[in-house]
């Protein structure tokens, strides 16, 4: 049962001020599944109201109660100073998943904490009586406490037991989670210690057995063999889904494992290429291409990232840093995954015959991605990557400056063209899935590591995408179905101009097929979900 979260972190209002003349404070954010510090913002210097902007996507492993937001104030010479936190209890993330909301901080305490998490073993027994009538409004609160303190007793958490479960049983065995007590922060003045604002999606998906996926999967593999590439099932999806983002992830996943990624990009991308009347604007919007390859170099890139720039992020000069920077990365096309370099020879191989009397297009469609969306990124955000820590905030903008003034230098230049022609070429020999070969990859750094990816949870994904833009969906059928019936000029914007339907008839046939597969798979999701209804046991966790 994946558990999937994606957490806009977006900003604080109104934190606490220090006491004295210099009143701001040094501020960051981290994401904690109950103890478990999973992620961390960057520290937001000199602010009340520090403004994050970062994303978080991440998956569970494991049950959990709360996740939870600490806010920090960082100090260099003590132990960092939490100022308040927003926790949200795991069966309350559906009500407020894709909704933006500003949260209250909280106070922070021993009260308002789980302390332990050691296995320990207690047995006591203890009798007493209960009145008929009152067992419906009794429970039984047990707490756990720490007497190892040589000042006072420390709470560590509490459970509570409705009586009403143990009326008809002689003993009663089952595991609860530690809570917090409930009453541990009513005291505390919560308007003080300012708010946090979050927009959290969050995900829980059922997977069932390999064999129910497979219609499902063959559609959204043959889409692209399908003729227009936007009545295929996989450009389908990303046009009902509210955030084309929630699509790429899975179909991206899903075709790379296959080898079908590179032939789909390549029809999506000459599809944008069709609206592109400018080659200084050549693939610069956030379309269902460019997305998908964000993510693709996101998925396969990161070890190439890593050998490529690892080493070099933590120098101090920045101009020497910049250099070095260029030099190892115009040094690095033997280690460019051959996936990418597929989608690079297709994507230039496209701008060449869409703008022949330029040029230069045929090095900007790939370094808008290979610079703008991948190294750039990398090094303005190593977090992304895994690199290491953010940089200073200062650091961004000084780098930017810096690194694309130096690719614009003419001393620079035939380096670069060296570089985006050596990872777009086409000295291959074997296919990854289109009608030309791949690379022959030297030395010590493997260009293609193979990427764990569960296929049945990606389709899993996906299904849950359809069905929840089944409405979309639906208008997407009915406006094929205008199309198709009305031959006339379209005079007003309408309900389908917001849809690519290049063939409304195969449009039609796909979004048919999209529906019976869907209504078929709906019956073992609402069986899986009765049994696992039926079948739980009381307890918390």
């Amino acid at each position: 049962m994946p558990i999937l979260i994606f957490v806009p972190t977006g900003e604080a209002k109104n934190l606490l001020p220090y006491l004295g003349p210099n009143k701001m404070r040094d501020c960051f954010c981290t994401i904690n599944l109950d103890q478990e510090e999973v992620y961390r913002t960057q520290v937001v210097e000199k602010s009340l109201s520090p403004f994050f902007s970062e994303e978080f996507y991440f998956e569970i492993p494991r049950t959990f109660q709360y996740l939870s937001f600490y806010v920090y104030d960082k100090n260099v010479l003590q132990r960092d100073l939490r100022i308040g936190k927003v926790a949200i209890k795991k069966e309350d993330l559906c009500n407020h998943s894709g909704k933006e909301t500003w949260f209250s901080l909280q106070p922070i305490d021993s009260n308002s904490e789980v302390q332990v998490t050691r296995s320990s073993s207690y047995t006591k027994k203890s009798q007493f009586q209960v009145e008929e009538e009152d067992i419906e409004k009794l429970e039984i609160r047990i707490d756990l406490w720490n007497n190892g303190n040589l000042v006072q007793d420390v709470f560590l958490g509490e459970i509570k037991v409705p009586v009403n479960v143990l009326r008809n049983d002689t003993s009663y065995q089952a595991w609860y989670l530690l809570q917090p007590r409930d009453n541990g922060n009513k005291s505390s003045k919560t308007d003080d210690l300012g708010s946090l604002r979050l927009n959290i999606c969050y995900t829980e998906d059922y997977v069932l057995p390999s064999e129910y996926y497979g219609p499902l999967k063959t559609l959204l593999l043959k889409s692209p063999d399908v003729q227009p590439i936007s009545a295929s099932a996989a450009y389908i999806l990303g046009e009902i889904c509210r955030d084309k983002n929630d699509a790429v992830l899975p179909l991206v996943r899903l075709l790379l494992h296959h080898n079908k990624l590179v032939p789909f990009v390549t029809a999506v991308a000459e599809l944008d290429l069709k609206d592109t009347q400018d080659a200084n604007t050549i693939f610069r919007g956030n379309s269902l291409a460019t997305r998908c390859l964000d993510e693709m170099m996101k998925i396969v890139g990161g070890h190439y990232l890593k050998v490529t720039l690892k080493s070099t992020l933590d120098e101090e000069n920045l101009r020497y840093y910049v250099d070095k920077l260029f030099s190892t990365i115009v040094k690095s096309s033997m280690s460019c995954p051959t996936v990418m370099c597929d989608i690079f020879y297709s994507l230039r191989q496209m701008a060449t015959q869409r703008f022949p009397n330029d040029p230069h297009v045929q090095y900007s469609a790939v370094s808008s991605f290979v610079f703008l969306r991948f190294f750039a990124v990398a090094v303005v955000s190593p977090h992304t990557f895994h690199l290491r820590p953010h940089h200073p905030s200062s650091f961004k903008e000084t780098f930017m400056c810096e690194f694309f003034k130096m690719f614009q230098e003419e001393g620079y230049i035939v380096a670069v063209k060296k570089f985006l022609d050596e990872i777009s070429s086409t000295e291959t020999k074997e296919s990854s899935g289109t009608s030309e070969p791949v690379h022959l990859k030297e030395g010590g750094v493997p260009a293609d590591i193979q990427i764990d990816i569960d296929e049945d949870r990606e389709t899993e994904r996906i299904y849950s995408l359809f069905t929840l833009s089944l409405l979309k969906l639906q208008k997407m059928e009915e406006a094929c179905g205008t199309i198709a019936v009305y031959q006339g000029p379209q005079k007003e914007p309408d309900d389908y101009s917001n849809f690519v339907i290049e063939d409304s008839v195969t449009t039609f046939k796909t979004i048919q097929q999209i529906k019976s597969i869907l209504e078929k798979l709906d019956e073992p999701h609402e069986k899986y979900r009765e049994k696992r209804s039926s079948s739980a046991k009381y307890g918390s966790k």
